[in-house]
């Protein structure tokens, strides 16, 4: 074996060492920042590098946001896989197998891990014109239910609604005096009636189409046969039963009579019609006598006492008011002062007619 030179490695010998290893950090520019360094105590070594940093490199490819399956032929989302169940996937997904995705129209399933979470595909797009949309509301009949119908155009839709409201509760009846089509200038008084004002266009209180005249006759059975000397003579005395109205009333009839009276005219025989009192009651009827003896009966209300009565809506005379029953009673009567002699005998044909009519 020759002698070794400077320079050639020597054999020293072996052993068995713990080595760690430890990198200065420097920037391989200054001196003597490279060095390395061992230190070993029986098995125990302890060597010191350098450690040097590189430039940064190029810009990578940015990484998946999720792991899209795109070899996946799943398209409804019922197919999926689950952490139970594979599905139509090759097997079941796990924790570890979150960010896979799955593409299925325009909506992609990510996998968290435990569920799917639904994203649409792509970015939004730009805003669309807001259309004008028309609501038209319509009330259709009980019970034939709420429906719509649209027409127009995606821009301008017409939406027409037919409602069928439910009925609510039963509300308070109205005063018809507080309608807009009521004349209420002159407040209604008792039994007056609406009634329409062609000329005020509106409904008004009136007691006219709540009063019909009625017609009562009073037969030849209900007079008193007379015989004898006076100047007046009650014949008859008729009850009128009360109308719910104020009215006068309104008497024609017939009768014969024979006899002979102290006045200008001897034989015709002269009646007046009382209502009330059969001597001061109002005069309303009169009837003179001709040369057959018969009297014809007829509305009469003045008299040489007071030559100025008359009757006229609502002035009062001879009024029965509404409620009062009303008597009527037919006189022979003679306009003279002694009186006279009278004959009569109802089974003649005596007649009287009483009509009611109504006033205001």
């Amino acid at each position: 074996m020759s002698s070794p030179i400077p320079g050639d490695p020597v054999y020293l010998g072996s052993f068995l060492t713990n080595t760690h290893w430890y990198g200065v950090v420097g920037d391989g520019d200054t001196p003597a920042m490279q060095v390395a360094t061992m230190e070993a105590v029986q098995n125990n070594a302890v060597i010191a590098l350098d450690a040097l940093q590189g430039a940064k490199g190029d810009k990578g490819d940015p990484a998946d946001i999720v792991k899209m399956q795109w070899d996946s032929d799943i398209d409804d989302p019922a197919d999926l896989p689950t952490a139970s169940a594979a599905n139509g996937f090759d097997r079941p997904l796990t924790l570890a197998d979150a960010g896979y995705a799955f593409w299925i129209d325009n909506l992609v399933y990510a996998w968290t891990g435990t569920h799917y979470v639904a994203k649409a595909m792509g970015s939004p797009g730009q805003t669309g014109e807001t259309p004008h949309v028309t609501f038209t509301f319509e009330r259709v009949a009980p019970g034939t239910g709420t429906t719509t119908e649209q027409s127009g155009t995606s821009l301008n839709p017409i939406v027409h609604v037919k409602v069928d409201p439910p009925a609510g509760p039963q509300g308070p009846a109205s005063s018809i005096v507080l309608a807009a089509d009521y004349d209420n200038t002159l407040p209604p008084l008792n039994g007056q009636v609406v009634t329409w004002n062609e000329v005020k266009d509106k409904w008004e209180p009136s007691d006219f189409a709540a009063k019909h005249p009625r017609l009562y006759s009073v037969p030849q059975g209900a007079f008193t046969n007379f015989t004898g000397a006076t100047q007046r003579q009650t014949i008859l005395s008729f009850t009128l039963e009360a109308q719910d109205y104020d009215y006068v009333p309104y008497v024609t009839g017939h009768l014969k009579c024979y006899g002979i009276e102290s006045d200008a005219d001897p034989l015709t025989i002269g009646v007046e019609v009382r209502l009330g009192d059969p001597i001061s009651g109002t005069l309303i009827g009169r009837g003179f006598g001709n040369s057959s003896n018969w009297t014809t009966i007829l509305p009469h209300y003045s008299d040489p006492g007071d030559p100025t009565a008359a009757v006229s809506p609502d002035n009062g005379v001879a009024q029965v008011n509404a409620g009062e029953t009303a008597t009527i009673n037919v006189n022979l009567y003679n306009d003279g002062f002694l009186g006279g002699i009278y004959i009569f005998n109802k089974a003649n044909g005596a007649q009287l007619v009483i009509e009611t009519i109504p006033q205001g």
